[in-house]
């Protein structure tokens, strides 16, 4: 609140979670479910006035389905096709580039690891549309696990398989067209009323409202 007071003029400051946030922002009030996928994970389920938080665990532990995860099982994969552990020639081709900088890096379970992990997200999609095998393989995974997280949110909120519920897919990896249009169909084979809706808005979107909605501004700075 200092800092904010000291540079913003701020009278008041409201912590959100940003998963909360973003679905505050991109439902609009309306029930559903937003599944925000970047280089983490999240999905927050909203059934009037009852949430859910799904995923979100962290890239050792979770956040099935990201950009992290995406680049961090094709790099993998490419490592073990170079040293002789799998089948897939294109994959050590493909993604040369990639295990060069593996290889360059001075510690290779480090941040610069995961952010190497991440940065190679857009290129294994680019691979899976270009055919490479694994690439496929590794992208239907990451669509069904996502898919489990947008439904287990709907059922914590209390949905039902009957129910119509309006799911927001957003974030880097979902521009990939052939991506989302996976992530949809492994989420209506499992809710098959669901209907898939573009989002009204982001995180900041839905901060604003909710810290407009609910904090309460003291009466002193």
């Amino acid at each position: 609140l200092e800092l904010c007071s000291q540079f913003f003029g701020a009278k008041g400051v409201a912590v959100i979670d940003d998963g909360l946030a973003g679905f505050v922002g991109a439902m609009n009030g309306r029930n559903g479910v937003v599944l925000s996928v970047g280089g983490g994970v999240v999905a927050i389920g909203g059934m009037n006035g009852t949430y859910s938080h799904r995923d979100g665990l962290g890239n050792t532990f979770g956040d099935e389905g990201s950009g992290f995860w995406l680049g961090k099982l094709a790099i993998t994969k490419a490592l073990a096709c170079r040293q002789g552990r799998g089948d897939d020639p294109e994959m050590v081709d493909y993604f040369v580039d990639e295990i060069d900088a593996y290889f360059a890096l001075e510690i290779r379970n480090s941040v610069d690891a995961v952010n190497l992990a991440t940065r190679t997200a857009k290129k294994v999609l680019d691979a899976a549309d270009a055919g490479v095998s694994t690439a496929t393989a590794i992208v239907d995974e990451g669509a069904f696990l996502l898919a489990q997280s947008a439904v287990a949110a709907w059922y914590g909120c209390g949905g039902t398989k009957a129910d119509s519920p309006e799911i927001v897919i957003q974030g880097g990896p979902p521009r990939n067209t052939s991506y989302s249009t996976k992530i949809a169909l492994e989420i209506n084979a499992k809710l098959p009323n669901a209907v898939i809706v573009q989002s009204a808005g982001d995180n900041l979107d839905g901060a604003t409202s909710v810290s407009y909605t609910h904090l309460t501004l003291p009466t002193k700075a």
